[in-house]
């Protein structure tokens, strides 16, 4: 049984593709690289005329710039889209001072979303802990996060917060999704919060040890990191973690990531490890967890170019044959390891 999972490099952002065994497509966020979309490049590259959902993680505009794009090219080239899953909040229940600069745009991708259902194009889907998306032989997506109490808490009372503690509480809305298989266990884990990862390994006990392909939340960031859902990892070379990052806040931590080498994980990363005071030489230096700590040094002077910050690996593929798992990157290089 094949099946894939597709992690294009949208710098700071998330956007992924899954072709299940039955070969039917599915949209995880749809952010842009600059001003390209890649996952619209995919469908055009690869002529696909259908795709059974578009989900929309959580209304954080690095996860849905490019998905008006995305919804209209389909409209206009006859490309059928089943449905459309978020975790069922309107833009209405939405404060302003939230989506900031998005606020315009996401009215406006919302506004095509409800125009589309009502005209039959799409069928709007809310996707909460324990909505089944997907079902195939041997092969299903779940949802295992957000948590429906969580969000009426924050909906209720998010005129008490500011805007810097409104913007972090809205990560609470992520929707996790599982997907999973006889040999295999795919967690994406979107911008979910520890308290939110703690909820989700107390009610699926057997999910750590059973975790194949793991991609880290927000960005990797420290913040988002959640030890202990990743405690009874132990590489058999057939585990790996993801990371979709681009270096403009941070992410992801050393933190996570000497925590991951520790484990013995293999660490893909479709940007950069932005690393605050890593000094590197001209051409970027592949390296080990080692090697990128001997570079740390104290002057701060001189702060490396993004693109001088490796490793790289651009667009992921995780390629899936029954117990099997391979790698491809848009680059070639080598994971990251301990």
């Amino acid at each position: 049984m094949k099946f894939s999972l597709h992690i294009f490099d949208v710098l700071h952002g998330d956007s992924f593709l899954i072709r299940t065994p039955q070969d039917k497509i599915g949209i995880i966020d749809c952010h842009r690289n600059g001003t390209f979309i890649p996952v619209l490049e995919y469908i055009q590259k690869n002529n696909l005329r259908e795709i059974d959902f578009i989900c929309l993680t959580h209304p954080h505009s690095d996860h849905y710039w490019g998905m008006l794009e995305l919804i209209d090219h389909c409209i206009e080239n006859g490309i059928i889209i089943r449905r459309f899953l978020d975790a069922g909040i309107t833009p209405k229940e939405l404060d302003a001072r939230f989506l900031k600069n998005g606020a315009d745009y996401f009215a406006e991708l919302y506004e095509r979303i409800v125009q589309s259902s009502r005209h039959d194009f799409l069928h709007l889907q809310e996707c909460r802990d324990g909505t089944e998306v997907l079902r195939e032989p041997n092969f299903v997506i779940k949802a295992l996060a957000p948590h429906s109490k969580t969000i009426r808490k924050i909906i209720a009372e998010k005129f008490k917060y500011q805007e810097r503690i409104l913007n972090q509480k809205f990560n609470h809305f992520s929707i996790v999704l599982l997907i999973e298989t006889e040999e295999h266990c795919i967690l994406l884990l979107s911008d979910s919060e520890i308290t939110d990862q703690k909820i989700i390994a107390q009610r699926n006990h057997s999910l750590k040890k059973r975790i194949t392909v793991f991609k880290l939340s927000h960005h990797g960031s420290q913040h988002n990191y959640y030890r202990l859902l990743t405690e009874e990892f132990r590489n058999d070379n057939k585990r790996y973690a993801a990371i979709s990052t681009g270096c403009d806040y941070g992410t992801p931590s050393l933190e996570a990531i000497r925590h991951l080498g520790s484990l013995n994980i293999p660490i893909y990363s479709t940007n950069c490890l932005d690393f605050t005071n890593v000094l590197y030489d001209d051409e970027p230096i592949d390296g080990t967890i080692t090697e990128l700590n001997d570079a740390i040094f104290t002057n701060t002077e001189d702060v490396p170019e993004p693109q001088k910050i490796i490793p790289y690996h651009g667009d992921i593929t995780f390629e899936f044959d029954d117990d099997q798992i391979k790698v491809a990157t848009e680059t070639g290089r080598e994971p990251i390891v301990s």
